[in-house]
């Protein structure tokens, strides 16, 4: 994605170099002040339309990874594929208590039975269905442009 923004910036820049490559006359100097004016606009304002980030099968994939891990009780790994901010907030032992917990009072967990993802507050978002022995919940993970988990939450399964 970030590869797509710095091939229009170079198609740009070549477009400048190109237009500006002629000789300056007083009948073009016009027309090249405001083409370069707009380059310089678009050139500006193309990181703001540019495709950053985490993409709908990058999400699925970690989110897929993040339930087998918590499954296998891999703690330690879930915690690292969180964002700082969310690493102090959630630690691996908390972490463990909250999987654990939801065990205790649900009962094993079964299966996945299926995940959404959408953009949520500019952050792409996945809800994972969690089966449960005894009841159904969502594992809701929030992304960030690194591919970290920038929140966790469980919430009633829709």
């Amino acid at each position: 994605m970030v590869t797509f923004a710095f091939g229009v910036i170079i198609v740009q820049l070549v477009a400048v170099i190109c237009i500006f490559d002629r000789p300056i006359s007083s009948n073009n100097l016009l027309m090249k002040n405001s083409i370069l004016i707009i380059f310089t606009l678009f050139l500006g304002l193309t990181p703001a339309f540019a495709q950053t980030g985490t993409t709908h099968d990058e999400t699925v994939e970690i989110s897929e990874k993040v339930l087998a891990l918590l499954a296998d009780k891999k703690f330690e790994t879930v915690n690292n594929m969180f964002e700082d901010k969310v690493k102090e907030q959630i630690t691996t032992e908390r972490l463990g208590q909250i999987w654990n917990g939801l065990i205790e009072r649900l009962g094993e967990f079964k299966k996945s039975e299926g995940i959404t993802v959408k953009e949520e507050k500019g952050y792409q978002t996945t809800l994972n269905k969690c089966q449960f022995e005894k009841s159904t919940i969502g594992l809701k993970l929030a992304f960030n442009d690194a591919n970290q988990i920038s929140g966790f939450f469980l919430v009633p399964a829709k």
